[in-house]
């Protein structure tokens, strides 16, 4: 498929020895000339391409994912999302790991764990989803979400694509109760997706957010565990007011707040990764050092 689509941009490009990863647009091509681009690619492989599909695919590689995706007869389907979006969201996913299905957004990672699963929604799943599954215990299933970054930062958007993924987690996993969690921008989804969740009457058991908070939260009747950097220059703690006096007071429950030694966007790297994973773990298996502490001191 790649050699045919290399082909057909060297002729009405006249260009030679193009890449996989060269863009369309940085060699000269645009809307009009992708016209006649998938002209010729109609004509050579015998089907038909909707040109505002391709138009979103601007390597060889990613026409040629595109064009597998529109082949198969079981690809992912959606009330909310476009074909070029869930066809974009795949590519952001491709070779991470196996889809829980094939017509799935959804990737599934330590697949052979029995522990109660934990979705989370990511910004960049290959280095993010990898690096946290490979701390996790072997026991704890994770299944891998991808943040709307690729999509566009829309608010519609976002929530289009939380409305997906949640028809998708209440599928795989019908009854609940549910363990989520989302860093940055993947945060922001997973928010949606729990209030979502909730208007479906759905119990949302525990939910760790990575510097993220929606004032929604106060009133979150699940535990809660939210994580921030120390050094982010994003100050994401001051969105409830932490280190002020009183506030805890607007919350139902309290949620439990720790900072990792790191920046914005580095909690994934070999050297904060563990930070993270200690974190998550203890607050998943309900062994916090909060509640540990207080669990000391009850008994004098």
């Amino acid at each position: 498929m790649k050699s045919i689509i290399r082909n057909v941009w060297e002729k009405v490009l006249s260009k030679q020895n193009i890449s996989d990863h060269d863009r369309f647009d940085d060699l000269g091509g645009d809307a009009s000339i992708l016209i006649d681009v998938v002209f010729h690619l109609e004509t050579e492989l015998e089907i038909e391409l909707p040109v505002e599909v391709l138009l979103m695919m601007v390597t060889v590689e990613e026409m040629a994912f595109a064009i597998d995706c529109l082949n198969k007869q079981d690809f992912v389907q959606s009330e909310y999302l476009s074909l070029e979006q869930l066809i974009k969201l795949k590519m952001s996913m491709a070779g991470l790991a196996n889809f829980v299905e094939d017509n799935s957004l959804v990737v599934k990672l330590n697949e052979k764990g029995n522990l109660p699963p934990l979705f989370w929604c990511f910004n960049s799943p290959k280095r993010e989803a990898t690096a946290l599954s490979q701390k996790l215990s072997n026991d704890q299933p994770l299944y891998a979400l991808m943040s709307s970054s690729t999509l566009g930062r829309s608010q519609e958007t976002l929530q289009k694509l939380a409305s997906h993924y949640v028809d998708e987690i209440i599928r795989l996993y019908p009854d609940g109760p549910y363990r989520l969690g989302g860093n940055c921008r993947g945060a922001r989804v997973m928010c949606e997706i729990v209030f979502q969740l909730q208007k479906k009457g759905k119990h949302i058991e525990k939910l760790c957010l990575l510097e993220f908070f929606h004032p929604k939260l106060y009133a979150f009747s699940g535990e809660l565990l939210l994580l921030f950097g120390k050094t982010s220059s994003y100050q994401k703690h001051k969105l409830l007011n932490w280190g002020e006096e009183g506030w805890k007071d607007p919350f139902s429950k309290v949620p439990e707040v720790f900072f990792i030694p790191c920046g914005h966007g580095q909690f994934f790297s070999r050297r904060n990764i563990r930070h993270l994973k200690k974190r998550v773990s203890q607050f998943l298996s309900g062994k916090s050092l909060a509640r540990s502490f207080f669990a000391i001191l009850n008994r004098f």
